[in-house]
């Protein structure tokens, strides 16, 4: 009598059989690698854009930054900034560098124009505003005696 646990030849599937099941398991391993290199190369790239955002954010904060101590310098200092300064921030950010240039509004005395532009080695952003600096005297004391 024959144990129920041995598979006899009636019982083994044939070599077609068999080698098709192969060909599903190639197959499969396939696709499986597949979706497994898409899966890594979009996640790689995720990092990538993650690295980059983050630069650009610097850049913004940093714009701003800049953008309010201009408009918190008195009129006669922004006489200085009549031609485009540049300079580059001091740690932990000296691998942005900035540039500034403010100019009176042509139509208003008063108002500025005030544009900042920060770059780093693969990227830039720009930043503008307007902002009001009166005259301190009265346009009769100006003119004088």
């Amino acid at each position: 009598m024959r144990s129920p646990w041995i598979i006899g030849p009636e019982m083994r599937g044939s070599a077609a059989e068999r080698g098709f099941a192969l060909l599903e398991a190639l197959v499969a391993l396939l696709l499986l690698g597949t979706v497994i290199a898409a899966s890594l190369g979009a996640f790689a790239g995720g990092l990538r854009a993650e690295a980059g955002l983050d630069r650009h954010l610097t850049a913004v904060a940093l714009a701003e930054h800049r953008l309010t101590e201009l408009s918190l310098l008195p009129r006669d200092s922004l006489a200085a900034y009549g031609t485009i300064r540049a300079a580059t921030f001091a740690a932990p950010f000296d691998d942005f560098r900035w540039s500034a240039l403010v100019r009176p509004a042509p139509d208003h005395a008063d108002l500025y124009r005030a544009a900042v532009r920060i770059t780093w080695n693969d990227g830039a952003f720009s930043l503008e505003t307007m902002f009001y600096r009166p005259d301190p005297l009265p346009a009769a004391l100006r003119s004088g005696p």
